[in-house]
This record gives structure tokens, C-alpha cells and sequence, in this order.
């Protein structure tokens, strides 16, 4: 609780969540990414990942093109508007999980890392 208290204080003024900031990272390092590439590679459900993407259109940092190689499907890409603020994003982001990061030694963070990974599903 204490983290997601602090990423929405931190990040994005409380505007963005961390699956926004999921969404806009692997946005801009798959310029084009399908939407259903998308709710897949983040395992959000297709109508949720309907409802995040008009958000960030509204704000105006993502933008939806059609597809060249297939006309059913709508390309996502970032906005000029959209990087810069994501690089804002990105800077805090990493001022986030420093403040927490620096209270562990690099041997208990490794052995965190390594407790998260037999949980994950």
C-alpha cells in the first residue's frame, strides 16, 4: 500500500496509474503495437484495454491508426504530445523505486526479486 500511496503522489500527479504507464512504455517501444497485443502482453481484459486507450487518446498522448498490413486492426503509436510526457513519467518513475529501493542492500533486493518470481502467475 505504502508504494501505490506513494507512484500516485509521484507519478503523474495522480493522474496515471501504473498500467497507464505500463501502456505508454510498451506504446513507444512497440510504435504500432495492435490493441490486443497489447491488453495480452499486460493481461488486461479487451474492454478495459478499450477504456485506457480512450483516456490516453483524450489526453491526447496516444493516437489509434489503421493497420497497413491488416484493416480490421488499429495501430497504436505516441503522440508528439505524448513524449515528452512520458520521459516526465519516466523520470519519476525512476525517483519512485529509488526511494524504495535504496532502503534494501542489492542482496535483498535480489532475494525480493527472486520471492516475486515463484508467485508469479
Amino acid at each position: 500500500m505504502a508504494l501505490w500511496r506513494d507512484f500516485n503522489r509521484t507519478v503523474g500527479t495522480g493522474v496515471i496509474r501504473p498500467g497507464l504507464f505500463s501502456m505508454l512504455v510498451l506504446i513507444d517501444e512497440n510504435p504500432g503495437i495492435a490493441q490486443i497485443e497489447l491488453s495480452a502482453q499486460l493481461g488486461i481484459d479487451k474492454a478495459t484495454i478499450v477504456g485506457l486507450i480512450r483516456l490516453l487518446q483524450r489526453m491526447g498522448w496516444i493516437e489509434r491508426r489503421p493497420s497497413r498490413a491488416d484493416r480490421r486492426r488499429q495501430d497504436l503509436f505516441l503522440t508528439a504530445q505524448g513524449r515528452p510526457e512520458l520521459a516526465t513519467l519516466r523520470r519519476e518513475m525512476l525517483q519512485h523505486e529509488a526511494r524504495f529501493t535504496n532502503l534494501f542492500s542489492r542482496q535483498e533486493l535480489m532475494q525480493f526479486s527472486d520471492f516475486l518470481r515463484r508467485i508469479q502467475i
